[in-house]
């Protein structure tokens, strides 16, 4: 069951483009966007309200996506979070480093969509 989704997105129309398919395909769900890591870790600190899965950008300012991978998987959380980047990168180093992060449970190239959203909610929620 999916009740919370973050978006760390930097993109203002990316971002509107994901979350739209996720309410359209995603009944009574809450989304929360972040423009930068950064801003999605300290929402993390409030451990009531974690979110059921996380889609995250790679290339944004103050903190990126690989930065906040680096944070989330040495921060304290309770809860078995699915994280899948999603990036218009095709570069083969940053699949690769995509590996290196077990608490990354894939990647997602861009643009996004239902089928992209179906396939992660097969993998991760059933």
């Amino acid at each position: 069951m999916i009740n919370k989704v973050f978006i760390i997105e930097d993109d203002i129309i990316t971002s509107y483009i994901i979350k739209k398919i996720v309410e359209d395909n995603l009944k009574n769900i809450t989304i929360e966007i972040f423009g930068n890591g950064n801003m999605a870790l300290a929402a993390l600190e409030d451990k009531a309200s974690l979110p059921d899965l996380i889609l995250l950008d790679i290339n944004m300012p103050i903190m990126d996506g690989w930065e906040f991978l680096e944070a989330i998987s040495s921060h304290s959380i309770q809860k078995t979070i699915p994280i899948y980047i999603l990036s218009s990168s095709i570069d083969p180093d940053d699949l690769e480093k995509a590996k290196n992060f077990e608490i990354l449970q894939g990647f997602c190239s861009k643009p996004f969509s239902k089928a992209k959203l179906e396939d992660i909610i097969l993998k991760s929620f059933n």
